[in-house]
């Protein structure tokens, strides 16, 4: 892994002067502002003709709320990480890196390593935000929303590392 750090460093920053990262931060962005709007109903709502309290919904649309935002950033790190090696192997700034004494697996990992940062980064704003809102406005435990944020963390650095080492390394 000679010279990882400095080409995890260059990806890191590579990845977030894309405008896809700035479609990626926009997207979070929104689906902030949608759960905010989600998890802001009144008390109570009418379900059927029965009026039911929004304390028995809770449960069932956080896990729901989850879900969808752990799919969609799982999503988001299998594009990132699709446009993220091809574009450096279009413009032949790969073949400028690999020209250095590194190594392929090197190279693609710290490719791998910024993708993963900025979908990391993505997540962390969508489901900690997810679980501060559920928690503060339902009273839901903050414990499985952890678990379920590194649940997200897994999926998405096995998503991201399909694209990139398939047929590279």
């Amino acid at each position: 892994m000679n010279g990882f750090g400095p080409l995890a460093r260059e990806a890191i920053a590579d990845a977030l002067r894309r405008r896809i990262a700035a479609a990626v931060a926009l997207a979070a962005l929104l689906s902030v502002a949608m759960l905010d709007s989600c998890t802001s109903c009144s008390p109570s709502i009418n379900v059927n003709g029965q009026l039911r309290e929004m304390s028995e919904l809770a449960g069932p649309a956080g896990l729901g709320s989850f879900v969808v935002l752990g799919l969609w950033v799982i999503a988001l790190a299998g594009v990132l990480a699709a446009d993220h090696l091809q574009s450096t192997l279009d413009d032949g700034s790969a073949l400028l890196a690999l020209a250095r004494p590194i190594g392929r697996d090197s190279f693609a990992l710290a490719r791998l390593t910024g993708v993963l940062g900025l979908a990391f980064c993505a997540g962390l704003v969508m489901l900690g935000s997810a679980a501060a809102l559920l928690a503060s406005r339902s009273g839901l435990p903050m414990a499985p929303a952890l678990i379920a944020g590194g649940a997200c963390a897994l999926g998405c650095i096995a998503v991201s590392g399909l694209p990139p080492l398939n047929g590279f390394v």
